[in-house]
Protein backbone atom coordinates (compact mmCIF):
# COMPACT_ATOMS: atom_id res chain seq x y z
CA UNK A 1 0.00 0.00 0.00
CA UNK A 2 3.04 2.61 1.15
CA UNK A 3 5.25 1.66 -2.36
CA UNK A 4 3.91 3.74 -4.63
CA UNK A 5 3.81 6.51 -2.10
CA UNK A 6 7.24 6.14 -1.47
CA UNK A 7 8.19 5.31 -4.46
CA UNK A 8 6.84 8.66 -5.93
CA UNK A 9 8.82 10.30 -2.46
CA UNK A 10 12.32 8.80 -3.41
CA UNK A 11 11.52 10.33 -7.23
CA UNK A 12 10.50 13.51 -6.30
CA UNK A 13 13.21 13.71 -4.52
CA UNK A 14 15.62 13.95 -7.27
CA UNK A 15 13.92 16.61 -9.26
CA UNK A 16 14.11 19.95 -8.71
CA UNK A 17 10.32 21.23 -8.11
CA UNK A 18 11.38 24.84 -10.06
CA UNK A 19 12.60 23.38 -13.34
CA UNK A 20 9.74 23.62 -15.85
CA UNK A 21 9.30 19.42 -16.20
CA UNK A 22 8.41 19.36 -12.56
CA UNK A 23 4.66 20.05 -13.03
CA UNK A 24 4.52 17.87 -16.31
CA UNK A 25 6.20 14.64 -14.12
CA UNK A 26 3.84 15.54 -10.97
CA UNK A 27 0.92 16.16 -13.01
CA UNK A 28 1.18 12.68 -14.63
CA UNK A 29 1.85 10.94 -11.44
CA UNK A 30 -1.34 12.36 -10.13
CA UNK A 31 -3.32 11.32 -13.03
CA UNK A 32 -2.28 7.76 -12.89
CA UNK A 33 -2.20 7.38 -8.96
CA UNK A 34 -5.88 5.13 -8.08
CA UNK A 35 -7.94 6.50 -5.76
CA UNK A 36 -11.35 5.29 -4.54
CA UNK A 37 -13.74 8.02 -4.30
CA UNK A 38 -15.75 9.03 -1.21
CA UNK A 39 -19.14 8.78 -2.25
CA UNK A 40 -21.14 7.26 0.63
CA UNK A 41 -22.35 9.46 2.98
CA UNK A 42 -21.75 7.93 6.79
CA UNK A 43 -23.86 10.40 8.45
CA UNK A 44 -26.80 11.50 6.22
CA UNK A 45 -29.08 9.99 3.94
CA UNK A 46 -31.04 11.60 0.81
CA UNK A 47 -34.63 11.88 1.18
CA UNK A 48 -37.92 13.34 -0.86
CA UNK A 49 -39.77 17.02 0.54
CA UNK A 50 -42.38 17.19 -1.87
CA UNK A 51 -43.77 20.82 -1.32
CA UNK A 52 -47.53 21.48 -0.41
CA UNK A 53 -49.92 22.50 -2.97
CA UNK A 54 -48.16 20.67 -5.53
CA UNK A 55 -45.15 23.03 -6.25
CA UNK A 56 -42.89 20.65 -6.77
CA UNK A 57 -40.50 18.93 -4.64
CA UNK A 58 -36.29 18.34 -3.69
CA UNK A 59 -33.85 16.26 -1.97
CA UNK A 60 -32.56 17.03 1.25
CA UNK A 61 -29.70 15.25 3.58
CA UNK A 62 -31.15 14.10 6.92
CA UNK A 63 -28.93 13.31 9.77
CA UNK A 64 -29.03 9.98 11.04
CA UNK A 65 -29.08 11.46 14.29
CA UNK A 66 -30.16 14.95 15.85
CA UNK A 67 -27.95 17.67 15.20
CA UNK A 68 -27.43 21.46 15.68
CA UNK A 69 -29.23 23.53 13.10
CA UNK A 70 -26.25 24.91 12.30
CA UNK A 71 -24.75 21.83 11.05
CA UNK A 72 -27.87 21.01 9.47
CA UNK A 73 -27.76 23.75 7.08
CA UNK A 74 -23.85 23.80 6.69
CA UNK A 75 -24.82 20.37 5.06
CA UNK A 76 -27.66 21.76 3.38
CA UNK A 77 -25.77 24.93 1.54
CA UNK A 78 -22.93 22.35 0.60
CA UNK A 79 -25.43 19.77 -0.98
CA UNK A 80 -27.29 22.75 -2.96
CA UNK A 81 -24.31 23.82 -4.19
CA UNK A 82 -23.56 20.55 -5.36
CA UNK A 83 -26.92 19.93 -7.65
CA UNK A 84 -27.64 17.13 -5.20
CA UNK A 85 -31.32 19.12 -4.12
CA UNK A 86 -32.50 18.73 -7.58
CA UNK A 87 -30.67 15.46 -8.75
CA UNK A 88 -29.03 13.67 -5.78
CA UNK A 89 -26.56 10.65 -7.94
CA UNK A 90 -25.54 14.18 -9.39
CA UNK A 91 -24.57 15.37 -6.00
CA UNK A 92 -22.90 12.33 -4.75
CA UNK A 93 -20.54 11.84 -7.99
CA UNK A 94 -19.78 15.88 -7.55
CA UNK A 95 -18.95 15.08 -4.12
CA UNK A 96 -17.07 11.60 -5.09
CA UNK A 97 -15.42 14.00 -7.46
CA UNK A 98 -14.22 16.80 -4.95
CA UNK A 99 -12.91 13.69 -2.57
CA UNK A 100 -10.63 12.98 -5.34
CA UNK A 101 -9.88 16.19 -6.12
CA UNK A 102 -8.61 16.28 -2.56
CA UNK A 103 -6.22 13.51 -2.67
CA UNK A 104 -4.68 15.30 -5.77
CA UNK A 105 -4.01 18.67 -3.97
CA UNK A 106 -2.67 17.11 -0.98
CA UNK A 107 0.02 14.58 -3.03
CA UNK A 108 0.90 17.24 -4.72
CA UNK A 109 1.98 19.19 -1.87
CA UNK A 110 3.75 16.26 -0.27
CA UNK A 111 5.47 15.57 -3.94
CA UNK A 112 6.62 19.77 -3.56
CA UNK A 113 7.89 18.82 -0.61
CA UNK A 114 9.53 15.88 -1.83
CA UNK A 115 11.49 17.25 -4.26
CA UNK A 116 13.51 18.99 -1.19
CA UNK A 117 13.41 16.23 0.99
CA UNK A 118 17.00 15.52 0.17
CA UNK A 119 17.94 18.93 1.51
CA UNK A 120 15.58 18.85 4.66
CA UNK A 121 17.57 14.90 5.13
CA UNK A 122 20.84 16.82 5.27
CA UNK A 123 19.92 20.11 7.80
CA UNK A 124 16.57 18.88 9.64
CA UNK A 125 16.99 15.08 9.34
CA UNK A 126 14.55 14.66 12.15
CA UNK A 127 11.76 16.67 10.86
CA UNK A 128 12.59 14.89 7.27
CA UNK A 129 11.56 11.33 8.84
CA UNK A 130 8.42 12.84 10.75
CA UNK A 131 7.18 14.06 7.69
CA UNK A 132 7.84 10.92 5.75
CA UNK A 133 6.79 8.52 8.57
CA UNK A 134 3.34 10.83 8.80
CA UNK A 135 3.08 10.37 4.91
CA UNK A 136 3.62 6.62 4.60
CA UNK A 137 1.10 6.19 7.57
CA UNK A 138 -1.49 7.46 5.16
CA UNK A 139 -3.92 5.52 2.34
CA UNK A 140 -3.71 7.90 -0.50
CA UNK A 141 -5.21 5.51 -2.26
CA UNK A 142 -8.79 5.63 0.07
CA UNK A 143 -10.13 8.98 -0.49
CA UNK A 144 -11.70 8.62 2.70
CA UNK A 145 -8.77 8.00 4.90
CA UNK A 146 -7.20 10.98 2.97
CA UNK A 147 -9.83 13.18 3.95
CA UNK A 148 -10.39 11.73 7.42
CA UNK A 149 -6.38 12.32 7.93
CA UNK A 150 -6.47 16.04 7.23
CA UNK A 151 -2.86 15.88 6.49
CA UNK A 152 -0.78 19.38 6.15
CA UNK A 153 2.09 19.33 4.63
CA UNK A 154 3.02 22.36 4.82
CA UNK A 155 3.75 22.42 8.55
CA UNK A 156 6.64 20.43 7.90
CA UNK A 157 7.96 23.86 6.60
CA UNK A 158 6.45 26.15 9.54
CA UNK A 159 3.15 27.13 7.40
CA UNK A 160 0.43 27.03 9.36
CA UNK A 161 -2.67 26.40 7.06
CA UNK A 162 -6.04 24.52 6.63
CA UNK A 163 -5.61 21.78 3.94
CA UNK A 164 -8.85 22.99 2.70
CA UNK A 165 -6.50 25.92 1.67
CA UNK A 166 -4.11 23.62 -0.11
CA UNK A 167 -8.00 22.50 -1.86
CA UNK A 168 -8.28 25.82 -2.82
CA UNK A 169 -5.30 26.05 -4.02
CA UNK A 170 -5.17 23.09 -7.01
CA UNK A 171 -8.83 23.57 -7.75
CA UNK A 172 -7.92 27.43 -9.11
CA UNK A 173 -4.84 26.02 -10.85
CA UNK A 174 -5.08 26.27 -14.42
CA UNK A 175 -4.30 23.04 -16.53
CA UNK A 176 -4.79 20.81 -13.61
CA UNK A 177 -5.79 17.57 -14.51
CA UNK A 178 -9.16 16.99 -13.55
CA UNK A 179 -11.31 14.22 -12.25
CA UNK A 180 -14.56 12.91 -14.23
CA UNK A 181 -16.42 9.92 -14.95
CA UNK A 182 -13.30 7.23 -15.77
CA UNK A 183 -11.75 8.83 -11.91
CA UNK A 184 -15.56 7.77 -10.29
CA UNK A 185 -15.42 3.99 -11.93
CA UNK A 186 -19.09 3.26 -11.98
CA UNK A 187 -20.50 0.57 -13.15
CA UNK A 188 -21.88 2.69 -16.51
CA UNK A 189 -19.85 5.71 -16.36
CA UNK A 190 -22.26 8.62 -18.00
CA UNK A 191 -20.27 10.63 -20.14
CA UNK A 192 -22.50 13.24 -18.99
CA UNK A 193 -20.62 13.62 -15.91
CA UNK A 194 -18.11 16.45 -16.14
CA UNK A 195 -15.47 17.86 -14.20
CA UNK A 196 -16.30 19.19 -11.06
CA UNK A 197 -16.12 23.43 -11.29
CA UNK A 198 -13.96 24.75 -8.06
CA UNK A 199 -16.68 26.11 -6.00
CA UNK A 200 -18.34 22.78 -6.60
CA UNK A 201 -15.11 21.16 -5.85
CA UNK A 202 -15.13 23.00 -1.96
CA UNK A 203 -18.64 22.30 -1.27
CA UNK A 204 -17.96 18.45 -1.92
CA UNK A 205 -15.21 18.60 0.12
CA UNK A 206 -17.11 20.24 2.23
CA UNK A 207 -20.03 18.34 2.95
CA UNK A 208 -17.76 15.07 2.91
CA UNK A 209 -15.93 16.54 5.77
CA UNK A 210 -18.57 17.41 7.95
CA UNK A 211 -19.95 13.61 7.06
CA UNK A 212 -16.86 12.19 8.43
CA UNK A 213 -16.69 14.49 11.50
CA UNK A 214 -20.16 13.35 12.88
CA UNK A 215 -19.25 9.93 11.91
CA UNK A 216 -15.81 9.86 13.97
CA UNK A 217 -15.83 9.10 17.52
CA UNK A 218 -12.42 11.03 18.48
CA UNK A 219 -13.26 14.43 18.94
CA UNK A 220 -9.91 15.98 17.99
CA UNK A 221 -10.24 14.96 14.57
CA UNK A 222 -13.89 15.65 14.40
CA UNK A 223 -12.84 19.31 15.42
CA UNK A 224 -10.64 19.36 12.78
CA UNK A 225 -12.97 18.02 10.03
CA UNK A 226 -15.12 20.82 11.23
CA UNK A 227 -13.02 23.48 10.60
CA UNK A 228 -12.05 22.20 7.36
CA UNK A 229 -15.58 22.03 6.32
CA UNK A 230 -15.99 25.62 7.67
CA UNK A 231 -13.09 26.87 5.37
CA UNK A 232 -13.94 24.85 2.58
CA UNK A 233 -17.68 26.38 2.58
CA UNK A 234 -16.07 29.68 3.15
CA UNK A 235 -13.88 29.21 0.16
CA UNK A 236 -16.94 28.32 -2.06
CA UNK A 237 -18.67 31.46 -1.28
CA UNK A 238 -15.42 33.35 -2.36
CA UNK A 239 -15.29 32.06 -5.69
CA UNK A 240 -18.72 32.20 -6.43
CA UNK A 241 -19.19 35.46 -5.17
CA UNK A 242 -16.33 36.46 -7.45
CA UNK A 243 -17.83 35.50 -10.28
CA UNK A 244 -19.32 38.18 -12.49
CA UNK A 245 -18.89 41.17 -9.81
CA UNK A 246 -16.40 43.27 -11.25
CA UNK A 247 -16.75 45.63 -8.59
CA UNK A 248 -14.78 43.37 -6.29
CA UNK A 249 -12.22 42.43 -8.70
CA UNK A 250 -11.54 45.85 -9.20
CA UNK A 251 -11.33 46.45 -5.09
CA UNK A 252 -9.03 42.79 -4.92
CA UNK A 253 -6.97 44.45 -7.60
CA UNK A 254 -6.07 47.69 -6.06
CA UNK A 255 -5.28 46.24 -3.00
CA UNK A 256 -2.85 44.11 -4.62
CA UNK A 257 -1.21 45.74 -7.29
CA UNK A 258 -1.60 44.65 -11.01
CA UNK A 259 -2.40 41.22 -9.63
CA UNK A 260 -5.96 39.43 -8.92
CA UNK A 261 -7.20 38.38 -5.58
CA UNK A 262 -6.25 34.77 -6.49
CA UNK A 263 -3.38 35.62 -8.07
CA UNK A 264 -2.17 37.51 -5.03
CA UNK A 265 -2.68 34.70 -2.28
CA UNK A 266 -1.04 32.21 -4.76
CA UNK A 267 1.59 33.91 -5.83
CA UNK A 268 2.61 35.16 -2.50
CA UNK A 269 2.30 31.72 -0.95
CA UNK A 270 4.69 30.10 -3.34
CA UNK A 271 7.05 32.70 -2.77
CA UNK A 272 6.56 32.36 1.17
CA UNK A 273 7.31 28.12 0.67
CA UNK A 274 10.04 29.12 -1.77
CA UNK A 275 11.66 31.13 0.96
CA UNK A 276 11.21 28.52 3.66
CA UNK A 277 12.70 25.35 1.55
CA UNK A 278 15.55 27.75 0.65
CA UNK A 279 16.39 29.12 4.21
CA UNK A 280 16.84 25.58 5.17
CA UNK A 281 20.47 25.87 3.76
CA UNK A 282 21.58 29.47 4.61
CA UNK A 283 22.63 31.03 7.98
CA UNK A 284 22.51 33.88 9.90
CA UNK A 285 19.50 36.10 11.83
CA UNK A 286 16.37 35.66 9.88
CA UNK A 287 16.36 39.47 8.75
CA UNK A 288 19.97 38.60 7.47
CA UNK A 289 18.48 35.73 5.42
CA UNK A 290 15.56 37.70 4.14
CA UNK A 291 17.89 39.69 3.06
CA UNK A 292 19.99 37.34 1.31
CA UNK A 293 16.94 35.41 -0.18
CA UNK A 294 15.42 39.19 -1.42
CA UNK A 295 18.34 38.76 -4.24
CA UNK A 296 18.17 35.18 -5.28
CA UNK A 297 14.38 35.59 -5.67
CA UNK A 298 13.30 33.39 -8.79
CA UNK A 299 11.58 35.69 -11.97
CA UNK A 300 8.65 34.05 -11.95
CA UNK A 301 7.89 35.07 -8.31
CA UNK A 302 9.53 38.96 -8.32
CA UNK A 303 6.10 40.12 -8.81
CA UNK A 304 4.76 38.60 -5.61
CA UNK A 305 5.07 41.18 -3.21
CA UNK A 306 5.61 44.79 -3.09
CA UNK A 307 7.51 44.35 -0.08
CA UNK A 308 9.24 40.48 -0.01
CA UNK A 309 11.76 41.20 2.64
CA UNK A 310 9.12 41.91 4.99
CA UNK A 311 7.06 39.21 3.51
CA UNK A 312 9.97 36.58 3.49
CA UNK A 313 11.63 37.65 7.06
CA UNK A 314 7.76 37.44 8.35
CA UNK A 315 7.54 34.01 7.39
CA UNK A 316 10.96 33.09 8.71
CA UNK A 317 10.08 34.52 12.18
CA UNK A 318 6.73 32.43 11.85
CA UNK A 319 8.08 29.06 11.39
CA UNK A 320 10.85 29.84 13.84
CA UNK A 321 8.19 30.46 16.43
CA UNK A 322 6.58 27.68 15.33
CA UNK A 323 9.65 25.44 16.13
CA UNK A 324 10.07 26.93 19.33
CA UNK A 325 6.56 25.97 20.59
CA UNK A 326 6.71 22.46 19.14
CA UNK A 327 10.03 22.08 20.79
Amino acid sequence: MTERIQTLLEEASEKNAESPDFRAWSHAALVGFPIKAYTDLRSFQVERFDYPEDRGHEFRLRPHKALLEETTSLAGHAWRALGGSQVPEQGLQRAGLASIENVRAQLRSVLWIGSRLNIYRTYRPEAARHFTDSVLAIDWHDAEAVLKANFQAFTFLGVLESSADNLYDWAMTINRPEAGAKELELPSPDAAIQAAKPQEIMSGAALLALDAALATGDWQQSLGLMSFAANATWQAGWISGWEGREELWREEAKHAGKKGGTQRHQASRALKLWALSEAVALRGSDMDIARQLVLQIPARLQDASADPERLIYDALRNARKSERQEG
